[in-house]
């Protein structure tokens, strides 16, 4: 969503300028705060399997979107283009070959590796959850010096999203261990919007679960274990009305972040092993709609005793503007 789409000086344009301004706060802070070897992007849109979570493999990704607007002023759309990123094929692969081991309490988890071409040769396509946050980086080498694991959600979270949580916990929980187990440092980036029925105007209509399911994530995201419940009570029992595409990528971050363990209480998630604790520059830059539907920046940025463990997690809409995505 352009905020340039929007009319000026309205309600609507005022919020679109700040998430703008937000994003592009977040995925500087993503970007620069450390030399990343790996970025795990998570996405609701790409290349999805009806069962199976999906892992790209190949060696490169690329793409155009065309830009378009919510409430338009009439302002023409236009296009815009991800030059090639490169895949780590090699990490990809054997990410799921651990996965698919009897590793998920003596069960494989459903994860599938998703090949576009037979040698690779041919660059992966990438949609709008993936190319809009990786442009609103602000410059190339923030862009290009590393290499990307991009990981997409099966069909059936469209219906089945809420009973998912148990099984994005696990895995949440297993990819932190496989992360945590290389001597690379992984940064982790969670695309998706929140709820899309803020406005009757819009295409799935109102509901008044869409204000409550974005509150819910917003005091999530201050301390998602302290938080735990917001996500996984409230949140998880607004989803069908919401009809958030961030929802199943905020769980899997959630497992990351805080364990398997769906509520030990009404406050915490998790085993004691495996806990996130805040540090003074993790934040919610932004938790707003302009139009139909929600969406939230936010930054998260755990350290461990173990250099090999030390990781980045970004959570971030898909989002543009046409200053930050022309190229």
């Amino acid at each position: 969503m352009d905020p340039t789409f929007l009319e000026p000086n309205s309600k609507a344009r005022e919020a679109g300028d700040e998430i703008a301004k937000a994003s592009r706060a977040a995925a500087s802070w993503f970007s620069t705060r450390h030399e990343l070897d790996v970025i795990f992007l998570s996405t609701p849109h790409g290349i999805q399997l009806t069962h199976d979570f999906g892992i790209y493999l190949g060696r490169q990704a690329s793409g155009s979107i065309n830009i378009t607007g919510d409430g338009s002023n009439h302002k023409q759309p236009y296009t815009v283009s991800l030059p090639p990123i490169e895949l780590a094929g090699d990490l990809s692969l054997d990410l799921v070959v651990e996965l698919t081991k009897n590793m998920n309490n003596g069960n494989p988890f459903n994860v599938s590796g998703i090949a576009t071409s037979a040698d690779g040769a041919q660059d992966v396509p990438l949609e709008w959850a993936e190319i809009i946050p990786l442009l609103l980086f602000p410059n190339h080498k923030s862009r290009y010096n590393h290499r990307y694991i991009i990981w997409s959600y099966p069909l059936r979270r469209y219906t089945e999203s809420p009973e998912m949580v148990p099984e994005l916990l696990a895995v949440g929980n297993a990819l932190r261990a496989w992360m945590e187990a290389r001597p690379l440092k992984i940064g982790v980036l969670i695309s998706g919007d929140m709820s899309h029925t803020h406005q009757a105007s819009g295409p799935y209509g109102y509901s008044n679960a869409s204000a409550a399911f974005d509150a819910a994530v917003g005091t999530w995201a201050t301390n998602p274990c302290q938080h735990a419940s917001t996500l996984l009570k409230t949140a998880r029992e607004l989803q069908s009305n919401a009809l958030s595409c961030g929802f199943t990528g905020m769980v899997l971050l959630h497992g990351m972040l805080c364990g398997d363990l769906e509520l030990d209480d009404d406050n915490h998630s998790g085993s004691s092993s495996r806990k996130w604790e805040p540090l003074d520059n993790d934040r919610v830059f932004v938790n707003r709609n302009a139009t139909y539907y929600g969406m939230m920046a936010a930054t998260f940025d755990s350290s461990s005793t173990s250099t090999a463990s030390r990781m980045k997690r970004q959570s971030t809409e898909p989002f543009s503007t046409s200053e930050g995505v022309a190229e």
